[in-house]
């Protein structure tokens, strides 16, 4: 057991790269729950960095942004980032790619003032169908929002704050043998 770890370990590390990823596209389809519910669209952007071992995994860290705007009498701006933790799976021999990333720490400022946090999940998948370094993506960010900050103090949101979104990318996979 020992001898298949350290082979396992051995291979992994000789076949790891460093990768960066940048990424840029809309918000198709969303909507923001917060007692009432709203369509919500706009733009983000964002980038992952992190490793890609043993020839079919990735692994690492994602920080993303965006500019959203609720359909709401009167339309509400929400400007939402996030800093989260991502692993994934590309299929060897086929251009397609599918992650998850877990985002511990996610804030939406709604109206340049408000300031909820929360916590999401996004699921992607991807193809690459040329033989240069781009991916056109899909992924479904669901986001929870519990808290939010007045006047410089936490309080609880009641009710919770929600928004699921539908996103369409482009990514530039960029890596580098360590």
């Amino acid at each position: 057991m020992k001898i298949l770890l350290s082979f396992l370990f051995i291979f992994s590390v000789q076949a790891a790269e460093i990768t960066f990823e940048p990424y840029i596209g809309p918000y198709l389809f969303g909507t923001y729950s917060d007692g009432s519910s709203s369509s919500i669209s706009g733009f983000g952007i964002g980038a992952k960095g992190g490793f890609f071992f043993a020839k079919s995994f990735i692994a690492g860290l994602e920080l993303t942004t965006a500019a959203l705007e609720a359909d709401k009498n009167p339309k509400e701006n929400h400007e939402e980032q996030g800093i989260g933790v991502f692993g994934g799976m590309i299929v060897p021999g086929v251009p397609i790619r599918a992650w998850m990333t877990f985002y511990p720490v996610y804030i939406s400022r709604i109206g340049g003032g408000r300031r909820i946090d929360g916590s999401a999940f996004k699921l992607g998948l991807g193809i690459s169908p040329f033989p240069l370094p781009i991916s056109f993506n899909m992924e479904y960010l669901m986001a929870t929002f519990d808290d939010q900050q007045v006047n410089g103090r936490t309080e609880t949101l009641t009710p919770e704050a929600s928004s699921q979104n539908l996103m369409v990318n482009v990514s530039f996979p960029l890596s580098t043998p360590l």
